[in-house]
């Protein structure tokens, strides 16, 4: 088992002290977005105390850093406290958490002068240019070093050096969540990804990355001796003809309609969503909403996976959030983003859960009739 430790840190990404003594501790974390964590530990120790007193600080970033063998690999602050005392073993503090994706989302995407003003005069912020470009420029000029409202910068925050990566992407912001827009911006961009960690006292990094492609290294099932138990859930889009409604009045509007995944009205009927895009009459813009609406709406498969930390399957060495790995189940072969990966401690070891999915790429376990289709429209293609 690898060596974790879980640091408490105050409200200035200081280690104030470790947390040894607890009964249960899990995080998630998710690509692209906002993870959690759960801390529960005995009622008089210290360790209770330590992030009591953190949380007391304010500023909104107390809270804890995981580091496995040393490397940092989960920070985020406090957000919930519950108080259990029934005088028997279950009695303790329960701390419960965001990680620092989260502090991206307390924030708005705000068009130029990126400050509040009142009254009229806020119009649209408008970048066009590599993915991890805009990504950085929206994260600078809200809660960065360009940031021209010191009480919305985000303490020792630094971003990683713009490298370009990325399709050419038009980004317009004004008023949305800052988290938002990054996510629009990674997933048009060609499937960027982004966190926000803490990589040392006093620096809190946020961080582009490209993850890689595994399908043929990492690859999980039950013949390879590398995967446990497994769950599969599927969910009904919700929308599978979107109409985009962009700029202009009346019979002058802008539409856009997507032709959609045909196999997809086969299995649950037609499903219409409107999107109002009324903000600009742009081409490349209103396809790139409804490319995002798209997916952002189609149906869904999960697999949740209990793996044996093996060669070549072994996380952190082999693979991380965000790569593309494959799972075999049930003659099925599953090639898909590595959505999210839960870790818990206890008294019993480490447990690391990954997900596998949120698309349906490749999965379909519980889709006879949808095979059948496909395998019909590739011999229709010949």
């Amino acid at each position: 088992m690898a060596n974790y430790e879980i640091w408490v840190r105050d409200r200035n990404l200081n280690r104030v002290g470790s947390v040894t003594h607890f009964k249960k501790f899990e995080m998630v974390m998710k690509f692209n977005d906002v993870g959690k964590w759960v801390l529960e530990v005995p009622i008089e120790s210290p360790e209770a105390n330590l992030l009591l007193e953190v949380r007391r600080q304010g500023n909104g970033v107390g809270g804890i850093l995981v580091t496995r063998d040393g490397v940092p690999i989960f920070s985020g602050p406090i957000r919930n406290v519950e108080l259990k005392d029934d005088q028997r073993d279950e009695d303790g503090y329960t701390f419960y958490g965001i990680d620092d994706n989260g502090l991206l989302a307390t924030r708005l995407a705000l068009p130029p002068p990126y400050h509040y003003i009142a009254g009229v005069g806020y119009g649209y912020d408008k970048f066009r240019g590599r993915a991890e470009s805009a990504m950085i420029h929206l994260v600078r000029k809200n809660i960065g070093d360009q940031t021209t409202s010191s009480s919305r910068s985000i303490r020792g925050l630094k971003t990683n050096q713009d490298l370009r990566r990325g399709e050419v992407v038009a980004i317009r912001s004004r008023l949305h969540p800052l988290i938002t827009k990054l996510q629009e911006a990674a997933t048009i961009g060609g499937g960027l990804g982004f966190r926000m960690i803490q990589t040392q006292n006093g620096v809190l990094d946020f961080q582009v990355y490209q993850p890689q492609n595994k399908t043929d290294i990492v690859v999980f099932s039950r013949d390879r001796g590398n995967l446990g138990a497994y769950r599969y859930q599927l969910e009904a889009p919700t929308g599978n003809l979107i109409i985009i409604g962009g700029g202009g009045e009346d019979t002058e509007r802008t539409f856009m309609y997507s032709g959609g995944d045909g196999v997809n009205r086969s299995l649950y009927g037609r499903i219409e969503m409107f999107v109002d895009q009324r903000n600009t009459s742009e081409q490349e813009e209103l396809l790139q909403s409804l490319y995002k609406s798209l997916d952002d709406n189609d149906e869904k498969a999960n697999l949740e996976i209990s793996p044996l930390d093996v060669s070549p399957t072994r996380y952190l060495i082999d693979y991380d959030l965000g790569d593309i790995c494959t799972v075999e189940v049930r003659q099925e072969r599953i090639q898909d983003v590595i959505r999210s990966i839960t870790l818990k401690l206890d008294k019993d070891g480490e447990q690391i859960v990954p997900t596998v999915g949120n698309s349906l790429k490749g999965v379909r376990l519980l889709d006879q009739y949808r095979n059948l289709e496909s395998r019909i429209g590739n011999l229709e293609r010949r």
